[in-house]
């Protein structure tokens, strides 16, 4: 396990000879198999993201905004949100470039930003 800046790798009892599969920022967990952005708070509040949804700056937009409005949300996790999509899809790349509002496949987004689909390759 290793941590940079907030960011942390977990293994979550994997072999250690298999990728892992999901990958922390801060409170919201990345789960690369199920392609879901997953917020483990310590209250047992849970709240997930469907990247597939994301198929739009407006889409993602208002996960970020529903988000928000919950009262259990900390201003922090809002923030970690905003980080943990646009390095998994690569918000200015491929949905919001120049404040234009854009359409993409969300898989094909996080291929491009990582190579190979592994998330330890980053482009």
């Amino acid at each position: 396990m290793s941590k940079d800046d907030g960011l942390e790798w977990l293994d979550l009892s994997k072999p250690p000879d298999q990728k892992v599969l999901h990958y922390s920022y801060g409170p919201w967990i990345f789960d690369r198999e199920g392609f879901v952005l997953v917020h483990k708070p310590r209250t047992n509040e849970e709240y997930v993201v469907e990247l597939a949804r994301c198929t739009s700056g407006a889409e993602i937009l208002d996960w970020i905004a529903q988000f928000s409005r919950k009262a259990w949300a900390a201003a922090d996790s809002v923030g970690w949100l905003a980080r943990a999509l646009d390095e998994i899809l690569g918000l200015q790349e491929h949905y919001c470039g120049d404040g234009v509002n854009q359409e993409h496949d969300p898989r094909a987004a996080y291929r491009a930003m990582w190579p190979g689909g592994t998330h330890d390759t980053p482009r």
